[in-house]
């Protein structure tokens, strides 16, 4: 085995960790998605070129906000989608950082847990903007990132599910799976009413 077998080996589990957050940060995109088509309840043709014509995280955010703000009162939009929004603009920080941070080895074991391979992401050494920062992702960061994702695309669903109503959302050409989870999650809302 060479060294940079070695090196590879080692750092597997960083890259699955870097892997899974990014894919899971689909599923936070896909929720956002969700609330806008329903807010919005035209046809799925129409919501996903407004929505995927936006390729930043960010505005997409932004177009949501908006969203809500119109649709819900002040009190629902301070207390339901509020808090939603602060979650999804951390996930937006950490995400952008998975995306533009660089892989660095390091040799100062703060930045790890024990069973952690010596192995962060970081703002690139070539930004002297970023000199100095303490930011830095580890493997189980990265891998909590990931289940932070998941939960945060699960309210949004839930959102969805039990804030807007059934039959104000245009469910007949949505994906398939994403129709049929939605009408499970709408059933249970209704069996749930007071969650």
């Amino acid at each position: 085995m060479t060294a940079q077998d070695g090196h590879e080996a080692m750092a597997a589990p960083f890259y699955r960790a870097i892997g899974r957050a990014m894919s899971r940060w689909q599923h936070v995109e896909a929720a956002m998605f969700l609330v806008a088509h329903a807010i919005m309840g035209t046809e799925f043709k129409y919501t996903s070129t407004v929505f995927f014509l936006i390729n930043s995280a960010d505005l997409k955010l932004r177009l949501v906000n908006g969203f809500c703000q119109l649709y819900f009162s002040e009190a629902e939009f301070d207390t339901l989608w509020k808090p939603i929004a602060k979650n999804i603009r951390a996930a937006i920080k950490f995400r952008n950082g998975v995306a533009h941070f660089e892989p660095n080895f390091v040799t100062d074991q703060s930045y790890l847990d024990p069973d952690e391979p010596p192995i962060v992401l970081s703002p690139h050494h070539l930004d002297l903007s970023k000199r100095g920062s303490s930011d830095a992702a580890s493997t189980n960061r990265m891998n909590e990132a990931a289940e932070e994702f998941l939960r945060i695309a699960n309210t949004l669903i839930e959102l969805v599910a039990h804030h807007i109503p059934p039959e104000q959302i245009k469910m007949a050409d949505l994906p398939a799976g994403l129709a049929s989870m939605l009408t499970a999650r709408q059933r249970r809302a209704q069996m749930r009413p007071n969650e």
